[in-house]
């Protein structure tokens, strides 16, 4: 009965550990995705203009990364900013210059830890160093509708682009639930197996050790 609960119980303290070290590694998700049909290319060449990107979180975690397609590669400003837009106070995320390349440009923003909630609204904002030509991709017809994006003339003021108009984008948010560190995780587990494996060879050397109990007369 001993060696049958050890084998059953083997396994499942190695599923249970496993699950945990994928759970770690399955918080990525893909949230707010404006990545198709592109139909209008963005000036990020001069370091005048001011581009900001409003964006509605549609879960809650916390902001990974943000995808940008550019047609050339080159070199621009970027940051993000937590807030409806106009946003011209101290970035969240800050990049003085960030080298892009032609196609889709992944820009990891997760050392900043933003957190945001479904229905929050952020921004995210770029602008060139005049060192071009470089473009950025976007679309029309209202194809985002959680956001709308903002241009600025090289001043703390800004208004809508264009009715309709936005940035080809995708926002990654990670949801990872907090868990133990791997290497705590393998200790605990083995910690279990342990004790598991004691209780087990403790009741069995009793067996062995242990004379048979004699049968005590006692008389009135």
């Amino acid at each position: 009965m001993k060696f049958k609960l050890l084998n059953t119980t083997l396994p499942g303290l190695i599923l249970f550990v496993s699950s945990l070290l994928n759970v770690a590694n399955a918080g990525l998700i893909v949230d707010q995705v404006n990545d198709q049909n592109f139909t209008v290319s963005y000036n990020g060449t001069a370091s005048i203009l001011n581009w900001q990107q409003e964006v509605t979180s549609g879960i809650d975690g916390t902001l990974s990364s943000i995808d940008l397609y550019f047609h050339q590669a080159g070199s621009i400003k970027f940051y993000v900013n937590l807030g409806n837009a106009w946003q011209n106070d101290t970035h969240d995320y800050f990049k003085e210059s960030l080298s892009v390349k032609a196609g889709w440009n992944n820009i990891d923003i997760s050392t900043s830890a933003m957190a945001v909630s479904l229905g929050d609204i952020f921004v995210f904002g770029l602008s060139g160093l005049d060192n071009g030509p470089l473009d950025f991709a976007g679309s029309t017809s209202n194809q985002y509708s959680n956001g709308r994006l903002y241009l600025s003339f090289n001043s703390d003021t800004a208004n809508e682009y264009e009715d309709g108009f936005d940035i080809g984008f995708r926002t990654y948010v990670n949801q990872s639930t907090s868990i133990p560190e791997p290497s705590t995780v393998v200790i605990f587990a083995l910690g279990l197996m342990c004790i598991a494996s004691l209780k087990l060879f403790s009741a069995w050397a009793i067996r062995l050790g242990t004379k048979p109990q004699q049968k005590v007369c006692c008389s009135c």
